[in-house]
């Protein structure tokens, strides 16, 4: 705890603010920082805030100290190296737009999580801060579908797009009047689609197979052919 109170110190006293001017800049409490200077420890968000404004302000060593106990509140601190990759990953994911290579390394990634996920089913035992290897699988197994509708999933990009069409024409209205789901039926049908396409062979298969989709059509006709 020592070290975290130190560094916290260290930072402000390095940007040069008084603690007022240390919190506004973090969105915190005069009193909170007081405390975290004294004798509480940061932890959770505050944790990456403070990680995240070192980072920025060129406060490497300070930066780290503080990946380091999020990482550990976490349970990220089983390979020494998990917090560099979790976060080289994080910077490229917010600048995406800036990185030619991102859809490459997208895929790579979803293409390495599938291949996990199918050893775990296999009965080889993989790391994971969860209690069981089933609740390790149906996390991963979550973030492949989110991951999957990510990279393949296009129509929540044409619903954007439409709506801000729609805002040129009618500037006194917002976002959310915008309306474009119900305008566009078949774009809602065709997210749905996407999101049933994104869970193929996980346990959201059949949760996201609904009606009007490709994969319910199918588990239909299956049932159909088992009655007769």
């Amino acid at each position: 705890m020592d070290d975290l109170v130190s560094a916290v110190r260290e930072l402000r006293k390095a940007l040069g603010d008084s603690q007022q001017a240390f919190a506004t800049r973090l969105g915190m409490s005069m009193r909170a920082i007081a405390n975290y200077e004294t004798d509480r420890a940061p932890s959770g968000r505050a944790l990456y805030k403070l990680e995240q404004l070192a980072r920025a302000s060129g406060q490497y060593e300070l930066a780290h100290k503080f990946a380091q106990a999020l990482a550990t509140e976490m349970e990220w601190v089983q390979e020494a190296g998990q917090p560099v990759w979790t976060g080289l990953v994080r910077e490229l994911v917010r600048n995406q737009k800036l990185c030619a290579g991102w859809p490459e390394i997208a895929a790579v990634l979803v293409g390495e999580l599938e291949k996990l996920i199918a050893k775990a089913k296999s009965g080889m035992q993989i790391a994971s801060p969860l209690n069981s290897q089933e609740a390790a699988v149906a996390n991963l197994e979550s973030y492949l579908t989110e991951a999957r509708y990510a990279l393949e999933g296009s129509v929540e990009q044409k619903v954007e797009r439409l709506a801000k069409e729609w805002l040129k024409s009618n500037p006194d209205k917002t976002m959310e009047q915008a309306a474009i789901w119900t305008q566009h039926p078949e774009l809602y049908a065709q997210y749905r689609q996407e999101r049933a396409n994104a869970a193929r062979g996980t346990q959201f298969e059949d949760s996201l197979a609904v009606h009007g989709t490709r994969q319910h059509a199918a588990r239909q006709k299956a049932r159909k052919g088992k009655k007769s």
